[in-house]
């Protein structure tokens, strides 16, 4: 899905309507969990400094507004695939939580998460279990991606 940024007190709908308005920045998120009960959307953001979605997150408050466009692809694993090789960083957990949830039965999967530091380990499906192989930057001092790409590297089969 899309989340789009309104500039800090735009309206929305804008004045001139919505086929003359100029779409607000977005970026694109994976959607954690939709609760139709209460129209309550998850969404999972990094705070990671200066960026549009992690500035407008580090100072979001109750009554804040973004627009949600989308849903977008989702994800569509073949019934018969049996393993799955999952790399993700800070930001791409949620979506591999996502993925995790949407595997077929008798399908299993290595799981690689490159993060800062053991703080930011955490458990990416609250429904599905998963033993992630913790890849840290700090300790190395390595570059963002390149513990990863060291990871897939280093496997025989892919």
């Amino acid at each position: 899905m899309k989340v789009l940024f309104l500039p800090d007190g735009a309206p929305w709908p804008p004045a001139e309507g919505i086929e003359n308005a100029q779409r607000p920045p977005s970026r694109t998120y994976t959607p954690r969990r939709y609760h139709p009960d209460n129209n309550q959307l998850e969404v999972e953001f990094v705070l990671h400094g200066h960026g549009l979605a992690s500035s407008w997150a580090e100072r979001a408050k109750v009554g804040d507004r973004i627009l949600i466009a989308g849903p977008g692809g989702g994800y569509d694993i073949p019934e018969d695939a049996t393993q799955l090789i999952l790399l993700a960083d800070e930001t791409s957990m949620p979506a591999a939580g996502t993925i995790l949830e949407a595997m077929p039965d008798g399908c299993n999967a290595t799981v690689y998460c490159e993060v800062i530091d053991g703080d930011d380990e955490r458990t990416l499906s609250a429904s599905v279990e998963s033993d992630p192989h913790w890849l840290h930057r700090a300790s190395t001092n390595a570059a963002p991606g390149s513990l990863l790409e060291a990871a897939v590297t280093g496997m025989a089969d892919i």
